[in-house]
């Protein structure tokens, strides 16, 4: 080592990690001899080899960060190859780069786009990965690149990344989607695109809502409209009260960010939100006190508001005047008159003489529950008065409490704590006696002494500047708390001004103080939260602090006084010292060894130096610090002395389980020696602390090193962890080294099936052949460095060879001689098709074909082949499998269009067509129920879904008929009728009774379905068709009629009253639909439009329109009979035929 290298090291080592850096940064721009030195660091040990990528970084320094792209550690290679691509460098090819280094990549390019080289990388990575990592490089591409490859690149890729970098692509994208999607399709189409769209501008996101957006609900998150509605509330009101959206907004609460922004546009334009919504409450909250009693009424415009009773949340939230109008108006109601707890309820939102004369009565009731709701509503009608007298005058009242039980006691004071910001100094001595005989009387209770917490907190909140509450609250908190815990106080941070903190400190300093005197520090405690980070400006505050965290307090004491002391950012890096020289043990407290393991690293020596000693160590266990974030901050020795405090722990067969597997697991990533310490236990007899140690391996600094440890235990009771541990090693190997030792699971000949094993499917182990049959697998012994760590040799399972590649990365090429389970081999399968080189499909796809594989792995392999299906051999695997076993048919199924690439939906499409005609009925049911999804891209389906419906033999729920139908566009209905009709029907049999006009009615009950699920602009030409041609068959019409019921919007009903003239029985029945109808319809038609409808019903005069006409008037119930809704049900009364006039009778208005 050169002596200017020695001297550098010397340099840094004693200073803190920032430190550190900032003093080698200084000495790489000005240092003669850098590039030697940084040379000579290269050749060193991890640590070196990041000091010289940190000075190669600040000096610029091109081929020293091009060189540390191929450096073994991952976490260097990672900052190397971003360095590189910020200047613009795409090195060597990126599709030979192991998976965790191209994710970088991308992850550089999304954060600081270059679009140049982006654009030269993704059809590379495409070609040779696929869509999904093509998907993850696209938001950092050109926008020509974007527009061109979205399209295909959609199903898999962020959205809302691309809408980040390219909105107008993706607007345009957008627009292009939804205005090809037919009505039927929109809504799904909406529900992946919705979250993009509304963070596009907002004059965009507008547009795209004009032009597309479902005609009877508005799509997405509605706290996504409020931009919207900053930018044009006008435009967004529009959308919302339209009216196919009616019935929507009835039932959906808009969010306060929505309506904040609505409530800037003038009382007549709210005035349509207003009659929408169902509940004014939210909208009234969003407006000011002022506009609120206007708004009230107009949302009442078409409801009998001499019926109407409103929440008594929107009755707090209205202005005095209307307020008590209409309480008023509903204690003269006669319903109202009759509910002595409702009069009473209400008299407290009259004006204040008056509510408080109500509740005269209640007050001196015998029953205590009658006298506590009184003494609440006294309260609370005082704080609606808003006049402070008026709560002087009530906490008077209050001091008869005293005589009172501690139940009444409870609720009056926690409704005393709602007016706290109208009590005035003048209070305080009714207070203090308040306070003083609750906290004396003998039933006292823990609800009263919240109640007291809570009102002395808010008042101190609120009137700390007024020292006879003040004195007040602070004599209150007193009496409640204990020394251990005092009320929590409210937060003074959100409600004073810049400064004002210190005023409240002074204020209340000598509290607090006292408090410290009599070794209570819970006020300090709570002033501090109450503070929030105002408390870090406050000298005073933070010398208690001190004074609390320091050696003359209990160990709990000091905790949460060290918490609070470190909080300050500014400040943490030098108090953490004082905090270790008072008390070393403070070093197992999480806030100070996050600060040393982080910041402080100069002190990591002294704090390993022993056993800590203090406090917060227990001499009974042995105390290590816990987990370093970022072990690339620390010196190799002290990661080398924090893995010798771990080895006695993990070696000790006396410990608890969970300590020697907790500390296996903090030092896996600790350097060399951490990984060295792990391999110790990769065979450790204990199973536990093996499959810890297994599992720990891929968490190590050499991830990729792992592979030759994991591979050898596929056959084994350890296969669980270690395949699943090889996966993530996979991560941090080029793909070209993941095919030899993961296709070496996959060639082996089946083993002979073991007692116990699989029954059905073939062996449950594979035996996996090895380079030397005779020799067994191999074993690395690896020295003990540390008698105490465990055994001074363990054997660890090893591959017959390995190599190293990309980045000194080992290789494993070939497996050892012990059988392979299939769990094993299926993840092998998995990691292949994942991370394995573009080749891997077709080395998938003859292990496929391998005449003894087994049917769990095919359909692995099956589910793997739909990763890749740019690659030829996956469609070869997928045509197969849909032919083969159920397992396999199975995975081919289980996927959905918008997960394939849009290229390819027809052709795999065309599988799911092949599965409904399987031999395998389980499989064929299967497949009919995936098909509908796939209807837009399986060409003509109307010859297959007539076989399914007309197949008696196979059952069929209205549900299913639906979907099918919608698959067809309803074309399959016609002819499904006619072939029913042409069957003969066999002698009737239990159970057997009639099948073909059983399947029928099944059908005109899906046909019914489908069209209550339809949106109104879907076309519903050929299903109504089908139901009319049925209705004229014999014995059908009331089927038919009631499927044409839902197919309508209640536009149809004059038709089919006309069908059902002289079939009175008919007539009733179709009229119950009717009433069905319109009760489970989401979005009715609105009010006008039923009005309108009703009175043509009724004028006809006949008996079924009549009957419609009874069904349709119940609606009126929901709007209290209002407007016209009374003079229809009157008209209806009166109706010529006397069936309807019997049956408009039992409709009551009450």
């Amino acid at each position: 080592m050169l002596a200017a290298t020695r001297e550098l090291l010397d340099t840094l080592d004693p200073l803190p990690y920032h430190v550190r850096m900032r003093r080698l940064a200084a000495w790489a721009r000005t240092a003669a001899d850098r590039a030697e030195v940084c040379a000579d660091l290269r050749a060193g040990d991890g640590y070196q080899r990041h000091l010289a990528l940190v000075a190669a970084l600040v000096a610029r320094d091109a081929a020293a960060i091009d060189a540390a792209r191929q450096d073994p550690l991952p976490g260097l290679r990672s900052v190397a190859i971003q360095a590189a691509l910020r200047a613009g460098r795409l090195g060597p090819r990126v599709a030979e780069l192991s998976a965790a280094d191209r994710r970088r990549v991308y992850r550089t390019l999304r954060a600081r786009p270059h679009p140049s080289t982006a654009d030269a990388l993704i059809h590379d990575i495409r070609a040779c990965f696929g869509d999904a990592e093509a998907a993850a490089l696209l938001p950092g591409c050109s926008a020509a690149t974007v527009r061109e490859l979205l399209p295909d690149l959609a199903h898999a890729t962020r959205l809302a990344a691309v809408v980040r970098r390219h909105p107008a692509v993706l607007a345009e994208y957008a627009a292009a989607t939804l205005a090809a999607a037919p009505p039927e399709d929109l809504s799904r189409e909406w529900a992946r695109l919705a979250g993009a769209i509304l963070t596009l501008p907002p004059g965009t996101a507008l547009d795209l809502l004009d032009r597309y957006a479902p005609d009877n609900a508005l799509p997405g998150d509605l706290q996504r409209y409020g931009p919207l509605a900053g930018h044009d509330p006008r435009r967004l009101l529009r959308l919302l009260t339209a009216p196919g959206r009616a019935g929507w907004l009835r039932r959906t609460r808009l969010p306060p960010v929505v309506l904040r922004r609505l409530a800037t546009l003038p009382d007549d334009e709210l005035a349509p939100l207003a009659r929408g919504v169902t509940g004014l409450a939210p909208l009234l909250r969003a407006l000011p006190p002022a506009r609120r009693g206007t708004i009230y009424d107009a949302g009442l415009a078409e409801q009998d508001t001499s019926r109407f009773v409103p929440d008594w949340a929107v009755l707090d939230l209205l202005p005095a005047a209307i307020r008590v109008r209409e309480v008023r108006r509903l204690l003269a109601l006669d319903e109202v008159a009759r509910q002595e707890q409702r009069v009473l309820d209400l008299s407290g939102y009259l004006d204040w003489p008056e509510a408080a004369a109500a509740q005269q009565t209640a007050v001196r009731s015998g029953d205590a529950g009658e006298r506590a709701q009184a003494y609440a509503r006294l309260v609370a009608a005082a704080g609606r008065s808003r006049d402070t007298a008026v709560v002087a005058e009530v906490v008077t009242r209050l001091t008869r409490l005293r005589n009172e039980q501690d139940p009444v006691r409870s609720v009056a004071l926690t409704a005393l704590a709602g007016v706290a910001r109208l009590l005035t100094a003048g209070c305080a001595a009714a207070l203090t006696t308040i306070t003083t005989d609750a906290v004396e009387a003998r039933d006292a209770s823990a609800a009263t002494s919240s109640a007291l917490s809570r009102l002395a907190t808010e008042t101190l909140q609120r009137h700390v500047d007024v020292p006879e509450l003040r004195e007040w609250a602070l004599l209150t908190i007193d009496l409640v708390s204990t020394a251990s815990k005092v009320p929590t106080l409210r937060r003074f941070d959100q409600v004073l001004r810049r400064g004002q903190e210190t005023m409240v400190v002074d204020r209340l300093r000598p509290w607090v103080r006292a408090n410290l005197d009599r070794a209570r520090y819970a006020p300090l405690f709570a002033l501090t939260e109450a503070l929030g980070k105002r408390a870090w400006r406050v000298p005073e505050l933070q010398d208690m602090l001190r004074e609390a965290a320091g050696p003359g307090t209990k160990a709990w004491v000091a905790r949460e006084a060290i918490d609070r002391w470190l909080e300050d950012p500014r400040e943490r890096d030098r108090r953490v010292a004082e905090v270790l020289a008072a008390d070393p043990s403070a070093v197992l407290l999480d806030p100070v060894w996050r600060i040393v393991a982080t910041r402080r690293t100069d002190l990591v020596d002294e704090v390993l130096a022993g056993r800590p000693v203090g406090r917060f160590a227990d001499a009974r266990t042995r105390a290590v610090p816990g987990w370093v974030p970022d072990p690339r901050r620390w010196l190799p020795r002290q990661l080398a002395a924090l893995v010798a405090l771990h080895a006695p722990i993990i070696a000790d067969p006396q410990a608890q389980l969970w300590e020697r597997t907790g500390s296996l697991r903090a030092v896996a990533p600790l350097g060399e020696t951490g990984r060295e310490l792990v391999l110790r236990y990769v065979a450790a007899p204990e199973v536990h602390l093996a499959e810890t140690a297994l599992a720990a391996l891929v968490w190590t600094e050499r991830p990729d090193l792992a592979l030759p440890v994991l591979l050898p235990h596929a056959g084994d009771d350890r296969a669980r962890v270690a395949m699943y541990a090889a996966a993530r090693a996979a991560k941090h190997l080029p793909p070209a080294a993941l095919t030899g030792p993961f296709a070496a699971l996959l060639d082996t000949p089946a083993a002979p099936a073991v007692p116990g094993g699989d029954p059905t499917g073939g062996p449950a182990t594979t035996a996996v052949p090895s380079s030397d049959a005779t020799a067994g697998p191999a074993t690395t012994a690896v020295p003990s460095s540390d008698a105490t760590a465990g055994p001074a040799t363990t054997a660890v399972p090893s591959s017959d060879a390995t190599a190293v590649s990309g980045g000194g990365a080992a290789v494993v090429s070939g497996g050892g001689s012990a059988a392979v389970k299939v769990t094993s081999r299926k993840e092998a399968v998995r990691i292949l098709a994942r991370y394995g080189p573009p080749a891997s499909m077709d080395r998938l796809l003859a292990a496929y074909t391998a005449p003894d594989q087994h049917r769990d792995v095919r359909a692995a392999i099956v589910g793997a082949a739909r990763q890749r299906l740019d690659a030829e051999a996956s469609w070869a695997v997928l045509e197969r499998a849909i032919h083969a076993s159920r397992e396999e048919r199975r995975a081919v199924l289980d996927t959905y269009p918008h997960s394939i690439p849009a290229r390819h939906r027809p052709r795999y499409a065309a599988l799911i067509a092949a599965a409904c005609r399987a031999d395998d009925r389980q499989i064929r049911q299967a497949a009919f129920t995936k098909l509908p999804d796939w209807a837009r891209w399986a060409g003509d389906l109307t010859a297959l879904v007539v076989d399914r419906l007309t197949d008696l033999a196979e059952p069929v729920t209205n549900i299913q008929v639906a979907a099918l139908l919608r698959a067809t566009g309803g074309a399959a209905l016609d002819p499904v009728l006619h072939r029913l009709a042409a069957r003969t029907e066999p002698q009737p049999e239990p159970g057997a009774d009639l099948p073909a006009r059983r399947r029928v009615e099944v059908l005109a009950q899906g046909v019914a379905t489908l069209g209550r699920s339809l949106p109104p602009a879907a076309d519903r030409s050929a299903l109504i068709a089908g139901m009319h041609a049925l209705a004229a068959r014999p014995g059908y019409l009331t089927v038919a009629l009631s499927a044409l019921v839902s197919l309508g919007h209640l536009d149809n009903l004059l038709e089919i009253a006309d069908r059902c003239a002289g079939r009175p029985v008919i007539a009733a029945r179709i009229a119950e639909r009717v009433g069905a109808r319109l009760r489970e319809d989401r979005d009715p038609p609105s009010p006008a439009v039923l009005h309108d409808l009703i009175e043509r019903l009724a004028w006809r005069g006949d008996l079924a329109a009549g009957l419609f006409a009874v069904q349709l008037v119940r609606f009126g119930a929901g709007y209290r009979w209002a407007g016209r809704w009374r003079e229809l049900l009157m008209a209806l009364r009166s109706h010529p035929d006397p069936d309807v006039r019997d049956d408009a009778v039992t409709v009551t208005m009450t």
